[in-house]
């Protein structure tokens, strides 16, 4: 931890002081895990409401259904809807091209401006919350 001319403390300096190679690993592992966690919990939020929300939105303004005009049944065409219908594939795809290449970066410089912009809009949905609970309880 000291050499000499100044000090690190890290939660891995400490479990290697405290507790030789064993804590250095312990530490590690348990960071790795907490980790670990906080991503496969983030996919799992993502995948929850990332679908549904892309669904809802590109029924509300691309419509339901678009017809094949050569078949007289008007079967279906819409190739997105059944993509945001398949939670599956829309896990992979934001994993892949999204968290993969944010969990990439050696310097978090450029997100800073994003961290603001994710900061309004957490903002912006509590006050649509407060304002909808409000309007419910209004009406009740």
């Amino acid at each position: 931890c000291n050499d000499g001319s100044s000090f690190s403390f890290s939660y891995e300096d400490l479990g290697r002081a405290s507790y030789g190679w064993k804590g250095y690993t312990a530490i590690l592992i348990a960071k790795f895990m907490y980790s670990f966690g906080c991503l496969i919990s983030y996919v799992v939020v993502v995948k929850d409401n990332f679908a549904s929300g892309l669904l809802n939105l590109s029924i509300l303004f691309i419509g339901s259904s678009s017809t094949n005009s050569t078949n007289d049944n008007h079967t279906t065409n819409n190739w997105y809807i059944t993509l945001l219908q398949n939670e599956t594939v829309i896990t992979w795809l934001i994993s892949g091209t999204v968290l993969l290449p944010l969990s990439l970066l050696r310097d978090m410089t450029p997100l800073a401006s994003a961290a603001f912009v994710s900061l309004m809009a957490t903002v912006m949905i509590v006050c649509i919350v407060i304002y909808l609970c409000i309007d419910s309880i209004s009406s009740q």
